[in-house]
């Protein structure tokens, strides 16, 4: 569940696969910077494949509504991000946190909201970083803090991916990072496959 707009938003990301080749994409993305208000950043730098960075006003208010360090007790969240595959010809990391001021008729939980999102083509801690610290920026500037400096202590949830948390780490040295707890699991099972351990041992975790 995301703002009422994001069928734009999808039909956007959809319409860059639609292109003749990945430079005709680059190209369609830069210009969107000016006309579209999707569109926020197009990095471009030698040695990478060129990352763009996707979000609108509302998803920055509401990252620093529900996951700044303002938010009250009752309201703040977790902004949790994580890579996915096979979008195109590129990686999509997604942020995602709870919208804790709606709560789902069904289940009377909240639900998930989509934040900003980047495309980009490897997973180097300096990919990550031109991300994250241009969303410190763009949370920053949208409370004001070029006036009033902000102490940042957003909340973040990752998977273990070393370059992601350094990028983190790094952007919002204020921060609190968590781990999620299903991927540390794996990430344990994993070892203790590797290492062939006893599945009775196994089975504690």
């Amino acid at each position: 569940m995301c703002h009422s707009n994001n069928k734009k938003n999808c039909d956007l990301i959809n319409g860059i696969s639609n292109k003749n080749n990945f430079a005709d994409d680059i190209q369609f993305l830069c210009s969107k910077v000016v006309t579209d208000e999707f569109v926020q950043a197009v990095f471009i730098t030698k040695g990478h494949t060129p990352s763009v960075v996707l979000y609108n006003k509302h998803q920055i208010q509401d990252l620093n509504r529900f996951c700044g360090n303002t938010a009250p007790d009752g309201l703040r969240t977790v902004l949790c991000v994580d890579r996915t595959f096979n979008l195109s010809c590129l990686f999509a990391t997604v942020t995602v946190f709870k919208h804790k001021a709606v709560l789902r008729k069904n289940s009377n939980g909240y639900p998930l909201f989509v934040g900003p999102i980047l495309l980009h083509g490897d997973g180097q801690f300096s990919t990550y970083r031109q991300f994250f610290s241009h969303l410190h920026d763009a949370k920053n500037s949208e409370v004001g803090s070029t006036q009033l400096r902000v102490n940042d202590t957003i909340l973040t949830g990752s998977d273990e991916e070393q370059a992601l948390v350094k990028a983190l780490q790094y952007a919002s040295p204020d921060s609190v990072h968590l781990f999620c707890t299903l991927h540390c699991m794996d990430n344990v099972h994993h070892h203790l496959t590797e290492d062939r351990i006893p599945l009775k041992i196994e089975n504690i975790f």
